[in-house]
């Protein structure tokens, strides 16, 4: 038996799925809004970790190598945290950048906290002086300005 054909309009399907334009429409969202969030590099301002000159900038010798470099940080500058999750930079020490290499040396720019007392200045400028490993300390310079070392 013949179903009856009856001149009812068939139903309009008005899903994004039945317009087959919904993928380049998503995609063309994601663009819009990505390009949105996009901003020029100019607009970003960085604030420099120590902004003029250093407290501190200690000079490694020639020979020294990372591992040692790396253990005068850890045990001089600082010192193991009590409950042994990393080390604890000495209390007049406000911030540790390690620098790149000039004219051969190693070295590091060290700033201090604003509260820090002359006694602990002393105190972090003594222990670098003390170890093997550093052949030179240099008090209230800015570390772009070193030209020589020697």
């Amino acid at each position: 038996m013949k179903t009856p054909k009856y001149k009812i309009a068939k139903k309009i399907r008005f899903t994004l799925n039945g317009l087959r334009i919904w993928k380049p429409m998503v995609l063309m969202l994601m663009l819009v809004l990505s390009a949105m969030n996009c901003r020029p590099v100019t607009e970003d301002k960085m604030t420099p970790l120590m902004p003029g000159a250093a407290n501190l900038v200690i000079i490694y010798k020639k020979g020294a190598t990372n591992e040692q470099i790396e253990n005068f940080q850890n045990n001089v500058l600082a010192h193991p945290r009590p409950d042994g999750r990393g080390s604890e930079l000495l209390p007049a020490i406000g911030v540790q950048i390690k620098l790149g290499e000039k004219s051969g040396y190693d070295s590091t720019a060290i700033g201090y906290h604003s509260y820090a007392t002359p006694e602990e200045r002393k105190e972090v400028k003594r222990a670098a002086l003390s170890s093997q490993i550093v052949y030179k300390v240099l008090e209230d310079v800015d570390p772009s300005q070193i030209k020589r070392i020697e």
